[in-house]
């Protein structure tokens, strides 16, 4: 059975590209997604939880095989955290995006369809080497493009650190998502696709 839960009275809904959403910040985090040519799909699946509760996951990322919920930062009211953790029983992983930028990690709510939370672990990331964007604990990138024993140095201080998650083109998408005015429908280009054109 499906829910389709109303519009915040509070947000201001913003359209950009084929959508409309509920606050400016979940389109921050589409343009962002865009810039990075990251597939999503905004609000495909609503639910009607436990107990009539119903949750609607703001983004499907297909790639990525995850849930992800916007919410400002420091707005994880304890009802939302209940819904979220109804949803990782019976549905999967859940990411939740707090704020834009974000200034720690993000929140992974539950895994293989266990509830656990881990706070601020989970970041947007990319490997150097192949440029895939990851989205994992602490940013490490699951390519294979590094070797466990590389891993293990850098993050020991043996070899230079590489910071997965403060690369060019991961901090150039936060620069055009934050910017972005939304003042047409137009859909931002991929950094490569505007890369090609230099």
């Amino acid at each position: 059975m499906k829910y389709r839960r109303e519009y915040s009275r509070s947000a201001h809904r913003v359209v950009y590209g084929e959508h409309t959403f509920r606050s400016k910040l979940e389109a921050q985090w589409a343009v962002f997604m865009d810039a990075l040519s990251i597939k999503y799909d905004y609000e495909p699946y609503s639910f009607l939880l436990d107990e009539g509760i119903g949750y609607c996951p703001d983004f499907w990322l297909p790639n990525y095989d995850s849930f992800l919920e916007i919410k400002p930062a420091g707005a994880l009211a304890e009802r939302e955290m209940e819904k979220a953790l109804l949803w990782v029983e019976f549905n999967g992983d859940l990411v939740i995006l707090e704020g834009f930028p974000i200034r720690k990690g993000h929140s992974l709510i539950g895994t293989n369809t266990r509830p656990v939370f881990t706070r601020d672990s989970i970041r947007w990331g990319e490997c150097p080497r192949c440029r895939t964007i990851v989205l994992s604990d602490n940013g490490e990138p699951n390519c294979n493009c590094f070797d466990l024993e590389e891993l293990e140095d850098m993050f020991s201080g043996a070899s230079p650190e590489v910071d997965f998650t403060k690369t060019t083109r991961l901090k150039e998408a936060y620069r055009i998502a934050r910017k972005h005015s939304f003042t047409t429908r137009n859909r931002v280009l991929p950094l490569q696709t505007l890369m090609d054109f230099c």
